[in-house]
């Protein structure tokens, strides 16, 4: 039951039950439509590979199920802030918060019911970004490439190693656009003898069957002797796809933090950079946390300026808030290897900064 005065309560009663029930009832409802579109926008983005190898439109939409996990992990955040807000508007709207207002029970009261649909929400997200969504991730790529380019022995961990006729190319890290953080390459003649070695810092696609090779090097060997090349850089014309090359190496987007955490004590072990992964685990951790603030903070929202507004207006807030969190988490997880950022501090400042302003707005709304 609650405490006098409207206070925290020992455990969840009655009303707890009943506002957290309404917050997950129209978060579910959200994520439901945002998932949908999500859906959509991943089968339409298949269309152009529909047809590649042995690649139909059955898999593409294989693809698109399988993809879906990831999709919620991704989504719940902003689904579970929206859902909140329309959930508590509909319920102020009926009065039944202005009820509840006058019967003693305090604002913290109600965010601490919105907190607890929030946790529930964490638990969600929790498996799905460690459980469900990593090998279904995993098998969705793996089923999709496998049907496009079946003339490919693919192999290696940490890097790709790809024979692709007479050459045998090894591409190190995937970055998130794409490329490669390096490039080296074996190429054999009829009777198996050393024709050329070569080598680059980095390797981007350039177009349908092209890439670009910065810093690139090669060594030629012939009858007359050896000639060398570069650096400088070069564009290699090959069949062989970044979406082929990216199932051998490591994606951090794609692992779960238990796997993040032991790849980073691995790298740092070995004496290897381990800042995008460990970017990749604090943001992680952060996010899945994030889920029960964003359910807390639209509790001042509904009592404060907006709670004689529509749905409609409720839900644009939402979705500009969740916009301005998803494009801040998203700034510093990209620029924050770059500019050599901590990742502790870039994993947890946007989520820090999310707490305050909670806790700033639930104070101040009467």
């Amino acid at each position: 039951t609650a405490a006098p005065g409207g206070g925290w309560g020992p455990a969840m009663n009655l009303l707890d039950r009943y506002l957290a029930r309404t917050a997950l009832l129209y978060t579910g409802l959200v994520l439901a439509v945002l998932l949908s579109l999500g859906a959509l926008f991943v089968f339409l983005g298949q269309q152009d590979d529909i047809g590649t190898g042995t690649y139909s439109v059955g898999d593409a939409f294989l693809f698109t199920l399988l993809q879906m996990p990831a999709q919620a992990f991704e989504l719940l955040p902003m689904a579970a802030l929206i859902g909140t807000l329309v959930g508590l508007g509909t319920l102020q709207r009926g009065s039944e918060l202005v009820a509840v207002r006058a019967a003693g029970i305090s604002i913290w009261r109600v965010a601490y019911a919105a907190a607890c649909a929030g946790l529930l929400l964490m638990a969600l997200m929790w498996t799905l970004g460690e459980v469900v969504a990593p090998p279904l991730d995993r098998y969705a790529r793996q089923t999709k490439v496998f049907a496009k380019f079946a003339d490919f022995e693919l192999g290696g961990a940490g890097g790709a190693w790809v024979r692709e006729g007479n050459r045998i190319v090894s591409l190190g890290q995937q970055s998130a656009d794409g490329s490669f953080g390096g490039l080296t390459m074996f190429e054999f003649g009829p009777n198996r003898q050393l024709l050329l070695m070569s080598s680059a810092d980095t390797a981007a696609p350039a177009g349908p069957g092209s890439w670009r090779l910065d810093g690139w090097r090669e060594t030629r060997l012939a009858a007359d002797g050896v000639r060398v090349a570069g650096p400088g850089t070069h564009e290699l014309r090959s069949t062989l796809s970044a979406d082929f090359l990216g199932l051998a190496v490591v994606n951090p987007a794609s692992l779960s933090i238990s796997s993040l955490w032991r790849y980073v004590d691995y790298q740092r072990a070995n004496g290897l950079d381990a800042t995008g992964f460990a970017i990749a685990l604090w943001s992680r951790i952060a996010r899945t946390l994030s889920v029960v603030l964003v359910c807390m903070l639209a509790v001042p929202f509904v009592f404060g300026p907006l709670r004689s507004s529509g749905a409609g207006a409720r839900t644009v807030l939402g979705i500009l808030i969740g916009v301005v969190f998803f494009l801040l988490t998203r700034t510093l997880e990209n620029s924050g290897e770059v500019y050599g950022l901590d990742p502790v501090l870039i994993g947890w400042a946007p989520v820090a900064l999310l707490a305050v302003v909670t806790t700033v707005l639930i104070a101040r709304t009467r």
